[in-house]
C-alpha cells in the first residue's frame, strides 16, 4: 500500500478535531455495529483513518470489508482535470463525469477527488485536509470505488457504480447533520442524472 506523505500529515489532523470522535459515537449509536477504536492520534498511521472507513462501509452497506488500501495522492486542479480525462475514457471510468467538454474551471468546481480503477489510487485534490465531515465524504465516496474495484462488482456502466458511491457519502453526512445537497450542491435530479447509464 503507497500512500502519500502529504496524505499522511492531511490526515494526522485528524487526530486533533473531534470528527473522528463524533464518527465513532454516531456509529455506536446508528448501526449497531462495533465501535471504532478511539480518536486517531497525530502519532498513528493514516492507514487507520482509510481502515475505519472500509469498517464502516461494510457496516453500512453491503459492500466487502476490503483492506487492501489504495494509494492516495494530491493533485492540482489541472492534473484532477487531466487524470479525469485519462480515467473517464478507460474502460474503469471509475468515479467521473463527462469533462471530456468541461474546462478545467467547471471541473475544479465540479470535481473534489477520483479513483482510478488500473492504478488502484484516489485523487483529492489539493487542499484536502479531511478536517470536516464534508471532506472526509469526499474520501468516503472514494474508498466505495476502490471497494467496488477490488471486489470485481459490475455493473451495467460506469456511472451506476456512482448511486453507491452517492448513497453512502450520503449515509456519512447524514450522521452528522448534513447531505449531499447541502455539502455540495447536489440535488436529488443531478444524483439520479450521474447514477444512472445513458445508452
Amino acid at each position: 500500500m503507497l500512500i502519500s506523505r502529504r496524505f499522511f500529515q492531511a490526515l494526522a489532523v485528524l487526530g486533533t478535531f473531534s470528527i473522528v470522535t463524533l464518527f465513532v459515537s454516531r456509529v455506536e449509536i446508528t448501526s449497531g455495529a462495533s465501535p471504532l477504536p478511539s480518536p486517531i492520534s497525530s502519532s498513528m498511521p493514516a492507514q487507520k483513518v482509510l481502515t475505519d472507513i472500509v469498517a464502516w462501509l461494510s457496516a453500512n452497506t453491503d459492500l466487502p470489508a476490503i483492506y487492501d488500501s489504495p494509494h492516495v495522492e494530491f493533485v492540482t486542479p489541472e492534473e484532477m482535470h487531466t487524470f479525469g480525462l485519462r480515467v473517464g475514457s478507460g474502460s474503469g471510468a471509475a468515479s467521473i463525469r463527462a469533462v471530456q467538454n468541461q474546462s478545467i474551471s467547471h471541473f475544479e468546481r465540479e470535481v473534489d477527488a477520483l479513483y482510478d480503477d488500473t492504478r488502484r489510487t484516489i485523487y483529492l485534490k489539493d487542499g484536502w485536509t479531511g478536517t470536516t465531515p464534508a471532506q472526509v465524504s469526499v474520501l468516503v465516496h472514494e474508498i466505495v470505488h476502490h471497494l467496488q474495484n477490488l471486489g470485481q462488482l459490475k455493473y451495467e456502466c460506469a456511472q451506476a457504480r456512482e448511486a453507491l458511491a452517492y448513497a453512502a457519502q450520503e449515509k456519512w453526512l447524514v450522521q452528522f447533520g448534513t447531505t449531499v445537497g447541502k455539502e455540495f450542491g447536489l440535488d436529488p435530479i443531478t444524483i439520479l442524472v450521474r447514477t444512472k447509464c445513458m445508452h
